[in-house]
């Protein structure tokens, strides 16, 4: 065995893991290479076979030989002195390679477990193992090289052998003299390569049915995945419509469930206020104080140049006061037609027999009333204005403001009302203000006070004129 040397002491392996590193690395690697020598089988290097059998040991050999070099130099760093022709001068060529590799194969197994197992310099001594394999490996890797060569001197040398041996039998016969020998025929070396040629293309046709098979497989699967991604992906589509659809479902619901809620609160209960509706109570009640300020201003102005003052309030009052028990009929009239309209029996059910309303429809029905409540002004006023008296022409602009305000007012859910007139001589409260005069009781009224509701509470006030009698004081 030739000399080695060590390039680096500090190796990878340390010494106390030389035993697990020969358990985990080195005996399998051993381990391997004995099945693989195992599937070789009984081969040989001569006849029709010999090619194929000399390229599966050759390929082997070379994995050997890099799989000991890489334990050496990548675990053990250390690298062997190249060889000589010399390191191979005492081993014998084989008579059945297959044979002499399972041999020692063994034989290296049973010196690595022994190396393992006992003794000290394990490190060392594994080392000098892998160095002796390594030697043993090139020698094999050699041997078939040569054989290969050897082979082919042995079968020109044959077959020129046995075409000179022709040629001279021919000669002979026919009296001709033999034809000089040659040490090679090119014929015998032409039908080596054409079936060397045949061999491997026979090989490459099988290597590219392997690659096609193989190539046509992974075409198949990776079709089969982007046919599978484009379901998922069909699917998450759809999924996310299906998301949506029942988001937008949710919402609508929750729109519903909050609209009816919110009906259910303001359902007769006058103190929930809709914002979004123009003729609420709130802005009735200003539109009330405007028509004081305006509209009525107006009217009195026009009633003084035919009677005296109070005459003239009493008048415009009790226009007030008629305007509203009139849109109150037609209000009531109103719904009540409405009602019974909703009430009537159904085509699938001809009993004769009224539908009972519930709470909610009847709730549906007045919010009907009050949102179709313009559409009906001028019907309301042209009706109030036929019960007025004729001579006074110059109020028509103040009784359809009557009659407007008021028919807004009974619509409502439940109607606002006018607090009751107090009585004279009954104490000045605080829903009212002074007309001309301060004081402490009332003489009579000059514009009621608006009520959210019966006994409900204030939303404008009412004006009064105060009685002299009692510390009354002209205001100024």
């Amino acid at each position: 065995m030739t000399s080695t040397s060590l390039k680096d002491i500090n190796t990878k392996i340390k010494d106390d893991d030389i035993k697990s590193f020969i358990s985990y690395d080195v005996a399998v690697t051993f381990k391997k290479w004995e099945g693989k020598v195992r599937e070789l089988g009984d081969f040989h290097f001569e006849g029709t076979s010999a090619g194929g059998d000399r390229h599966r040991c050759l390929d082997l050999l070379q994995v050997m030989s890099k799989e000991v070099s890489q334990i050496l130099e990548n675990k053990l760093t250390c690298r062997r002195e190249p060889p000589s022709a010399q390191n191979y001068s005492n081993f014998t060529e084989p008579v059945k390679l297959s044979d002499d590799m399972a041999t020692y194969i063994d034989e290296w197994q049973n010196k690595v477990k022994v190396i393992k197992d006992k003794g000290s310099s394990k490190r060392q001594r594994l080392i000098d193992l892998l160095f002796e394999i390594q030697e043993r490996v090139d020698f094999w890797i050699l041997f078939v090289n040569e054989t290969k060569s050897h082979l082919k001197q042995r079968q020109r040398a044959f077959e020129a052998e046995n075409d000179d041996d022709l040629k001279r039998k021919r000669n002979s016969q026919e009296g001709r003299p033999p034809p000089p020998q040659h040490p090679t025929d090119t014929k015998g070396s032409r039908e080596e390569l054409l079936h060397e040629i045949q061999q491997l293309k026979s090989e490459l046709h099988q290597k590219e049915e392997y690659y096609h098979r193989n190539l046509s497989e992974k075409e198949s699967y990776i079709e089969r995945l982007k046919e599978e991604k484009r379901r998922q992906d069909k699917s998450s589509a759809q999924n996310k419509e299906d998301v949506v659809q029942l988001m937008r479902q949710k919402d609508e619901a929750m729109n519903r469930l909050s609209e009816m809620a919110g009906q259910k609160l303001r359902q007769n209960n006058p103190n929930i206020v809709d914002l979004n509706v123009e003729n609420r109570p709130t802005k009735i009640a200003e539109r009330l104080k405007q028509i004081y300020d305006n509209q009525w201003t107006d009217a009195l102005d026009k009633l003084l140049k035919k009677c005296d003052e109070k005459k003239a309030i009493d008048l415009l009052l009790n226009a007030l006061l008629d305007s509203f028990k009139f849109t109150t009929d037609a209000s009531c009239k109103q719904l009540k037609r409405l009602q019974d309209s909703a009430k009537m029996p159904t085509f699938l059910a001809d009993t004769g027999k009224p539908v009972q309303l519930s709470d909610e429809c009847l709730d549906l029905i007045k919010q009907l009333q009050k949102a179709s409540a313009p559409a009906f002004v001028r019907e309301v006023q042209e009706g109030f204005l036929k019960r007025k008296d004729k001579e006074f022409k110059e109020l028509i602009k103040y009784y359809n403001a009557c009659a407007e305000i008021t028919w807004y007012m009974n619509v409502q859910t439940p109607p606002m009302v006018f607090e009751e007139k107090p009585a004279a001589g009954k104490p000045v409260t605080d829903h009212y203000s002074m007309y001309t005069i301060s004081g402490e009781a009332v003489d009579y009224v000059v514009w009621p006070a608006c009520l959210l509701h019966e006994k409900g509470p204030l939303l404008a006030k009412g004006v009064v004129q105060p009685s002299l009698s009692r510390r009354g004081n002209r205001i100024k």
